[in-house]
């Protein structure tokens, strides 16, 4: 009887290790698979990182005001104000609030002082 229960508990172990074997199996395989994922992973990464990327930023370029008085020449600040217009793109009424916001003085006394006839014409 000894014999039997020796067969029977060397049974029992042969099946229970057969169990773990299978799930080691399972668990290789899931690594495996955890594994070419991180690989696939890893891959895209190199090669985003490979990709150059072009970044523009644009300089913030002010235009000075404008007064009339002293030593400021209307011709130098006109070329700015042209530069500074054709670079942003705007509609013909931005560019007439733009170009008032940036006079002060006499220079937006006068242009507030036109009738708004004059002040369409010299658009």
């Amino acid at each position: 009887m000894k014999v039997s229960k020796f067969i029977r508990r060397l049974a029992t172990v042969k099946m229970s290790m057969e169990a773990e074997a299978d799930n080691a199996e399972e668990m290789r395989a899931e690594l495996e698979a955890r594994r070419q994922q991180m690989k696939d992973l890893l891959e895209k990464q190199e090669a985003a990182a490979a990709t150059p990327v072009t970044v523009v930023v644009q300089r913030e370029r002010r235009l000075r005001s404008f007064s009339g008085s002293g030593a400021d020449p209307v011709n130098d600040w006109i070329e700015d104000a042209r530069a500074m217009i054709s670079a942003q793109g705007l509609t013909a009424r931005e560019v007439a609030d733009y170009l008032v916001s940036h006079l002060e003085g006499p220079a937006r006394r006068e242009i507030r002082c036109r009738p708004p006839e004059d002040s369409r014409q010299s658009q």
